[in-house]
């Protein structure tokens, strides 16, 4: 989960990031970002592949998630 400062339409850099990651997971994995209705947070759902692949494409997806949207500080880190 990411906490975003602010939650828009999804920029076309995270549409395509999204679908390069489900491309390179194949047929086996899969990828589902959604923003919370409630929260200004989006949540990165990646399953399949390796798991160092998963985390390489979740910490990708992440910063430029943040990098577009920005960044909310919360007491859980």
């Amino acid at each position: 989960n990411v906490m975003a400062l602010a939650i828009g339409p999804m920029s076309p850099e995270i549409v395509e990031a999204v679908k390069t990651i489900q491309t390179q997971l194949g047929e086996g994995g899969r990828i589902v970002l959604r923003y919370s209705g409630t929260e200004s947070m989006a949540r990165i759902l990646i399953e399949g592949g390796e798991q160092e692949d998963i985390e390489q494409y979740a910490t990708g997806l992440t910063g430029l998630i943040i990098d577009r949207l920005g960044y909310k500080e919360t007491d859980n880190g």
